[in-house]
């Protein structure tokens, strides 16, 4: 069974198929359009513009799936449009355009779907620790034990709203909205030494980690290490930007937010370890969504 997920995000829409054979996901194919939705948000309306890059998206990436002859086609949006005044009118004109209706996925159940991803693609998961999500416009928190998830919390930040609000009062001043917004947490404080990472921002700041220290165990990073990385790429010069371009030309403008970001969390929490999940929110949302509501995975 070849299954297509759409994931609509602050920054990016991306569309992954996936072959299902009854024992794991295996990924086929992967299309991402550069569409930076938040940055079509005023004031909680997304524009027109906005919403016509929106169909847009969508129609082009169904056309791609059934070039891929996906059996099933389903899009879902997080924080990107849930914040939004006019998300009826948003799915209306999607559903107008390209004959599908967006799923809303709320905070709790988007930390939900991330875990399962991970938890269901992870071989090397820890036992006790959390999880941060980062997307464009959120990031969930996740703390877990036995492998088991407690408890959630959406915080109001992403890579991309981050680099929106605060790109003038500089990286340093993320640090502190950022753990401003941990402690709003309802399970705050949190204390351990295990942390895994989710989302296209912790995968784009691996990259760069395995540049920086090429001897570095796959997908996994140190807080010490990360720092000094930090250190040096805040300088935003011409030869930051270089690298940016070179290893994350598609994040030249949000990785460093998110690094700052995860920076602050890490210290807060007292995160020793770190690990980076190359599956997340899509993963997660094939295993309790789909699978489970077709009666496929039981």
């Amino acid at each position: 069974m070849k299954i297509a997920v759409v994931d609509i995000g602050s920054n990016t829409i991306k569309m992954k198929i996936y072959n299902y054979s009854g024992e794991k996901l295996n990924e086929l194919y992967s299309e991402v359009k550069n569409t930076k939705l938040i940055s079509y948000i005023k004031d909680g309306i997304l524009s027109e513009e906005g919403i016509s890059l929106l169909c847009q998206a969508i129609f082009d990436l169904k056309q791609s799936a059934k070039n891929e002859n996906a059996d099933s086609f389903s899009c879902f949006a997080t924080a990107s449009l849930r914040r939004t005044k006019n998300i009826e009118i948003i799915r209306q004109k999607v559903f107008e355009y390209c004959q599908e209706t967006i799923d809303l996925v709320s905070g709790n159940t988007e930390a939900e779907f991330s875990f399962s991803g991970i938890k269901n693609t992870m071989d090397d998961f820890f036992d006790n620790g959390i999880m941060l999500d980062m997307g464009g416009g959120s990031t969930e928190i996740v703390s877990f034990e036995n492998k088991r998830m407690l408890s959630s919390y959406s915080m109001n930040f992403g890579s991309l709203s981050l680099y929106l609000d605060y790109a003038e009062q500089g990286f340093d001043s993320m640090k502190a909205y950022a753990v401003n917004c941990l402690k709003q947490c309802p399970f705050y404080p949190v204390k351990t030494k295990n942390v895994i990472l989710v989302g296209g921002t912790a995968l784009a700041i691996n990259k760069l980690y395995t540049y920086f220290y090429n001897n570095a165990l796959k997908y996994e990073m140190d807080c010490d290490k990360l720092e000094y990385m930090y250190e040096i790429l805040k300088i935003y010069d011409d030869s930051t930007l270089a690298i940016l371009k070179k290893y994350v030309p598609d994040r030249t403008t949000t990785v460093i937010p998110g690094l700052s970001a995860f920076l602050a969390i890490f210290k807060e929490c007292g995160i020793e370890k770190i690990k980076v999940s190359t599956a997340g929110i899509r993963e997660g949302y094939v295993y309790e969504k789909i699978l489970k509501e077709t009666d496929i995975l039981l």
